[in-house]
């Protein structure tokens, strides 16, 4: 079709493009890298990890009835802290770490369900920083500040009218990439840690 992205062109090395793809989309690395161009690699050392946080998302693809025998798209809006009552501003509140989208269907009302997660990661750094928790009560703090609610085009949607939504929060262990032209790897089975409810 004659389309490309523009980090394709040329042809580079896949090294090359993991490199550009973190730079543009990673945040700040949680340890310090070592190049790819180095003389010396951290090869002796064992692998840093980290704990990832996440909220899983079991989201039904159809579960919102349209009136017209199909499914209505929908949206879950995902917050760390409390979520205010003006359903415009969610998406733009300090408290709101991440949405999960389905489309939905014209005429389509089948029983199908995915499952999206959400990176808690930047809403825990801020809640340490500012002391409202701390690394070993990280879990407590999640479940009593996680929430979720459904909305569409600035319209809040009833939990009740979507059966079979579930929110839950995992985690899962990542290895840390010790160089630019490598992704961080998740080397954990998930851990669940609770259903939200709230």
């Amino acid at each position: 079709m004659g389309y490309t992205y523009p980090e394709l062109v040329g042809n580079p090395s896949n090294a090359t493009i993991v490199a550009s793809i973190k730079a543009q989309y990673s945040g700040p690395p949680d340890v310090p890298v070592t190049s790819s161009k180095a003389k010396t690699r951290r090869q002796d050392t064992a692998p840093t990890k980290k704990t990832l946080y996440l909220a899983e998302v079991n989201i039904p693809l159809y579960g919102l009835d349209d009136g017209r025998g199909g499914a209505s798209p929908y949206n879950v809006a995902v917050f760390v802290g409390e979520v205010g009552n003006n359903v415009k501003e969610w998406t733009y509140s300090e408290e709101f770490v991440g949405i999960v989208t389905t489309l939905g269907g014209v005429g389509i009302q089948y029983n199908l369900s995915t499952t999206e997660t959400v990176d808690l990661s930047d809403a825990l750094k801020k809640a340490i920083a500012s002391g409202a928790t701390s690394e070993d009560k990280v879990i407590e703090y999640l479940m009593q500040n996680l929430h979720y609610r459904l909305e569409l085009g600035d319209i809040e949607i009833p939990r009740e009218k979507v059966q079979g939504l579930k929110v839950s929060l995992v985690s899962t262990e990542v290895e840390v990439a010790q160089s630019e032209d490598v992704f961080d790897r998740w080397v954990g089975g998930f851990k669940r840690h609770g259903e939200v409810d709230v």
